[in-house]
């Protein structure tokens, strides 16, 4: 329906009888979500969001033990390649030091080096072990190379 106009002399003017709704109205035919689906929905959003946060800080505490474990294997590095580039026997005749500390990242790390003979003449076993205190508990990476007296 909607306008109509009949002869010269009458007009008639008709108008659709429906209504325009401008607000929710509930009506038997339309679905909706219940209060209990809301809650379970709620309630299922907010124990992801506490799974995810979990994953989150476990993530970030795996991050700072591999930056710790990286940095000793660096000093681990770092005494190797001493012990390689002065010669085992010249970083003996030194009284070079085998023994010391290193902070880094507010963490104190004590490193030492032990050089051995083998049966081998000119060979020698160079040891450098690292160790550091992290939370409450006391970690230790080990190194050992076999490294020409030459």
């Amino acid at each position: 329906m909607g306008l109509q106009i009949q002869s010269k002399t009458r007009c008639r003017l008709s108008i659709s009888t429906r209504q325009i709704s401008y607000g929710m109205k509930y009506t038997k035919n339309e679905k909706s979500f219940t209060l209990i689906e809301t809650i379970v929905a709620s309630l299922l959003l907010s124990l992801s969001v506490v799974v995810l946060a979990g994953i989150c800080a476990h993530s970030l505490r795996t991050a700072k033990v591999m930056i710790n474990y990286e940095q000793a294997w660096d000093l681990v590095d770092r005494q190797l390649t001493m012990v390689d580039y002065m010669g085992v026997e010249d970083y003996l005749m030194l009284d070079s030091p085998t023994e010391g500390t290193f902070t880094g990242d507010g963490i104190d790390y004590a490193w030492s080096v032990n050089i051995s003979e083998t049966t081998m003449e000119f060979l020698y076993d160079v040891k450098v072990t690292v160790g550091w205190i992290e939370q409450q508990h006391y970690k230790t990476i080990c190194a050992q190379a076999r490294i020409s007296g030459y």
